[in-house]
């Protein structure tokens, strides 16, 4: 059992990910983002290790800005989307990033989460390159059901 969080995103250590994730991760390299969320700090971990671990992972903890943690912790922020993943997410007809580990500390506010990195994904550039009319279909039935159900 995990017992204490990583604060920042330089703390997240191949012994701690290695009790997270429940899995043998012998090197870790974290590939920070240039852009913040107001909301968390996010980096790219890139793992090595057991062959069942996915090679990346995205990492997000409480923000390094004291105020905009304050505010995270204040609504309770990482318990909030934690439940979105635990608890939305599988409802949804739009697929959303896997959850590896999540855990937060209510008496404190902090939190981080382990995502799977969809950045391979399929994504557009409006107005670089625009869809075909098949992709435009589908992205407009995601956006549909998406709406429909909620």
């Amino acid at each position: 059992m995990v017992v204490t969080i990583p604060t920042h995103l330089d703390q997240i250590t191949p012994d701690w990910l290695s009790d997270a994730l429940q899995l043998q991760v012998d090197k870790v390299l974290l590939e920070p983002f240039s852009q913040r969320g107001y909301g968390s700090e996010i980096g790219r971990l890139r793992i090595q290790g057991d062959t069942t671990l996915p090679t990346q992972l995205i990492a997000k903890v409480l923000p390094s800005n004291p105020h905009a943690a304050g505010f995270m912790r204040e609504v309770q922020g990482f318990t909030r989307e934690a439940a979105f993943y635990r608890d939305i997410a599988p409802l949804t007809p739009v697929r959303t990033p896997r959850v590896f580990h999540s855990d937060w500390l209510p008496e404190t506010g902090e939190g981080i989460l382990l995502l799977e990195d969809c950045s391979s994904m399929q994504q557009f550039t409006f107005p670089d390159a625009l869809p075909d009319p098949a992709q435009l279909t589908d992205i407009a039935r995601a956006a549909a059901d998406f709406h429909a159900r909620w």
